[in-house]
Order: C-alpha cells, then sequence, then structure tokens
C-alpha cells in the first residue's frame, strides 16, 4: 500500500519514467526467457543428435555382429532420447543373437506395445503421410515379429512362433520374409540362425 501511495504522489514524468524502466525491464526477461528456451532447444537438439549418433552407430555395431559394443550404443542412444520404439526394436535384435532371449521378449513386447493401432492413422487428413507412416509401423510391427517368433522357435513354442511368422510372411517386407526363410531353413539344417545381413 505504501508503494501505491508513494506512486500516486509522483509526476506524469517520474511515472512515465518507471514506466519506461518496467518496459526495459520486462523485455530483457522476455528475451532472457526466450534465450533460455533457445538453449534448453538447443540442448534438446544436440540431445537429439547424440541419441542418433549412437542408435546409427549401435547399428552399425550391430551389423558387424559387435553385440557388446552395439548394445552400449543403443543404451545411451535411449539415454539421450532417440525413438524409444527403434532402440527398444534393435536393442531386442541385439539380445537375441547375444542369448539374452528373455531381455529381447521383453523389448520386443514392450516396443509392440507402443506401436500405435492403424485405425490411429485413418483419422489423419493428409493421406500421403498417413501411408508413410503406417507403412514404417507396419515395417516395425513384422521386423520385430520376426526375431520374437525366432526366439519362440528357440524356446519350442511353436504355436507363438507360427502365429507370429505367419503375420510376417502375409506382409509385403520382401526382405524379412527372406530373413524368416533363411531361419527355417537354418533351423531344419539344425544350425544356429543367424542373420543374411544387416536387418
Amino acid at each position: 500500500e505504501g508503494t501505491s501511495t508513494m506512486m500516486m504522489m509522483m509526476d506524469n514524468t517520474t511515472l512515465n519514467s518507471i514506466i519506461d524502466d518496467c518496459n526495459v525491464a520486462f523485455r530483457l526477461y522476455e528475451e532472457s526467457r526466450t534465450t533460455t528456451t533457445t538453449i534448453h532447444q538447443q540442448q534438446q537438439s544436440t540431445l537429439m543428435m547424440a541419441g542418433e549418433c549412437m542408435f546409427i552407430r549401435a547399428l552399425c555395431h550391430y551389423s558387424l555382429k559387435k553385440y557388446d559394443l552395439a548394445l552400449k550404443d543403443v543404451r545411451e542412444a535411449m539415454r539421450n532420447k532417440h525413438d524409444i520404439v527403434a532402440c527398444l526394436v534393435l536393442r531386442g535384435k541385439i539380445y537375441t543373437f547375444s542369448g539374452e532371449e528373455e531381455n529381447a521378449l521383453k523389448d520386443f513386447n514392450e516396443a509392440i506395445a507402443m506401436l500405435p493401432p492403424r485405425k490411429s492413422y485413418e483419422i489423419s487428413d493428409n493421406k500421403e503421410m498417413l501411408d508413410k507412416e503406417a507403412s514404417v509401423q507396419q515395417r516395425t510391427r513384422v521386423d520385430i515379429l520376426a526375431h520374437r517368433g525366432l526366439i519362440f522357435v528357440r524356446k519350442k513354442k511353436m504355436a507363438e512362433a507360427a502365429e507370429d511368422w505367419d503375420e510376417v510372411t502375409d506382409s509385403e517386407e520382401v526382405d524379412i520374409v527372406e530373413q524368416i526363410l533363411s531361419w527355417q531353413e537354418q533351423l531344419m539344417n539344425n544350425n544356429r540362425p543367424r542373420l543374411l545381413s544387416s536387418s
């Protein structure tokens, strides 16, 4: 109340000067807030780039069958906020081929649960975007099912394996279908399934 009384006793020039000072202070505050937001955005962007770099490096290590290094990098990518579904799928694949099948199943199941249902894409007004997103999601799902099916085969859970692999073979993902056919042939010859190439 004392400040209000004091302000009422000031002349217009003084009051306008105070208003100008307040405007400058507020503008500086807004600029600092924008700068803070910009710095935060830059940090987030850097974090995402680091995550993407770690993910790409993890993919390279995975393709080279350096599973320990791949696992380390994919964990770092997850900490750096890279696409969690992609990270879970890659980590599940790494676990699959390094003998940690329970961890692989956990990652694959979590990734499938995170994929949006097909119906969520039907809401979009942009047909081209809808088709592209649905295609990426479908490929991810098929990739997960292929690897999860392999684990089910190893665990002698043939009904679950058949269910997963049937969905894969019904898809249009030729390279993933070829991978499954290769695994089936290797299994029939009592060999441990391995990757055809980087998948």
